[in-house]
């Protein structure tokens, strides 16, 4: 039987916390999105389709985005990209995974 304290600490610490492990894995696509001025990428989360995008000012400030096109840019850092994404989904973002400059 669980107490206060147990059932408090599941749910502060979402079940993926307690070192149960998420299936994060990123297709390889990706487009501009002229609606949210990003470039969009999917990832699934255990069987679940989610979108992730990152911001224009995130192309340009980290990784040149001002020199190439978006989505080239994009392309060239999709492994950090990803690793940046995936650290944020194993925070607890699950939906509207929005990588910004501040993230990087």
């Amino acid at each position: 039987m669980l107490g206060f304290n147990g059932l408090l600490f599941m749910l502060v610490f979402p079940f993926h916390d307690r070192g149960v492990a998420m299936d994060i894995s990123f297709p390889l696509r990706s487009a501009f999105d002229h609606d949210f001025d990003s470039v969009s990428f999917p990832v699934e989360i255990d069987g679940k389709k989610q979108r992730c995008l990152i911001t224009r000012e995130a192309l340009h400030d980290h990784f040149g985005g001002e020199d190439v096109e978006l989505t080239e840019a994009f392309e060239a850092n999709r492994d950090q990209i990803e690793l940046v994404a995936r650290a944020k989904i194993e925070q607890g973002v699950r939906e509207n995974i929005l990588l910004k400059t501040a993230d990087f």
